[in-house]
């Protein structure tokens, strides 16, 4: 389904249609929707995922126009005031977590629990911040001027290592995801959503009043250490360490990942 709203055109998958709160999926960057529905038939339970605008069939409707954080989380207010949803557990993945981070600090109200997995609150440091842009606005130019190298390159980073060994057949369908994008469409993602624009949400994530999922792998030291300092951040945090993963623990151990959604389902 797609639906249209004032910036971008988002589409959403529904699956195990019920009258429980349903899980709402973000996926980071370069994946998409498709990324999550092994976890989804794992789980049966009623789950939404969506494209991050940029990303598999969601597309921003203009290449020049802006698009930043508070968009998207207007952008999925949109969506589940169209689907007249009251409440979700929302869950997202490094870019897709920063996102749903925003969106809850916007719109508590619509968040029953917040699963966040390998990721952070964005960066305080106005010069780290600074160089992170400039890094990301040279991977767009190379994702539009040689995309396939783009995704060779990207593949290579050490936190994904491990992932073809331990789950060849989702990391051969993650790298059919990455290399179906639009290059213009994913470009112009990272640009908009990059961790350099994003804002710092410290404050506004220690104000967060649902339960709190952090989810990290056991060889991703940065991310658990992050995750650590989230934990101290909000009374409501529980981190969860995953074995046998890095930073996409719902791809290298799905079925541990899958389990713990399951624990920590609240309806």
């Amino acid at each position: 389904m797609i639906i249209n709203t004032s910036k971008s055109k988002i589409y959403i998958k529904e699956y195990y249609k019920s009258s429980q709160t349903p899980y709402f999926f973000i996926h980071g960057f370069t994946g998409s929707s498709l990324c999550w529905e092994d976890v989804i038939h794992k789980l049966k339970i009623h789950s939404y995922t969506i494209d991050i605008p940029g990303h598999g069939k969601s597309e921003f409707k203009s290449l020049d126009e802006e698009y930043n954080f508070n968009d998207f989380s207007n952008d999925i207010y949109m969506v589940l005031l169209e689907l007249q949803i009251k409440g979700i557990n929302l869950c997202g993945y490094s870019m897709g977590g920063r996102l749903a981070l925003k969106f809850a600090s916007a719109y508590p109200n619509k968040i029953k629990s917040l699963i966040l997995e390998s990721t952070n609150y964005g960066l305080s440091d106005r010069n780290i911040k600074s160089e992170r842009i400039l890094d990301d606005n040279l991977l767009s130019k190379m994702i539009i001027e040689d995309f396939e190298s783009f995704v060779d390159q990207w593949e290579s980073n050490k936190l994904f290592s491990k992932q073809k060994n331990r789950n060849k057949k989702e990391w051969e369908k993650q790298r059919g995801i990455r290399l179906s994008h639009n290059k213009i469409q994913l470009a112009k993602s990272l640009n908009s959503l990059s961790l350099g624009i994003m804002p710092f949400l410290e404050e506004q994530y220690k104000q967060v009043e649902c339960p709190i999922a952090l989810i990290n792998g056991t060889e991703d030291d940065k991310f658990i250490k992050l995750g650590k300092n989230m934990l101290y951040a909000n009374i409501k945090a529980k981190q969860y360490i995953v074995e046998k993963a890095c930073h996409n623990i719902h791809l290298e151990n799905t079925e541990m990942f899958a389990d713990l959604l399951q624990e920590i389902y609240c309806e």
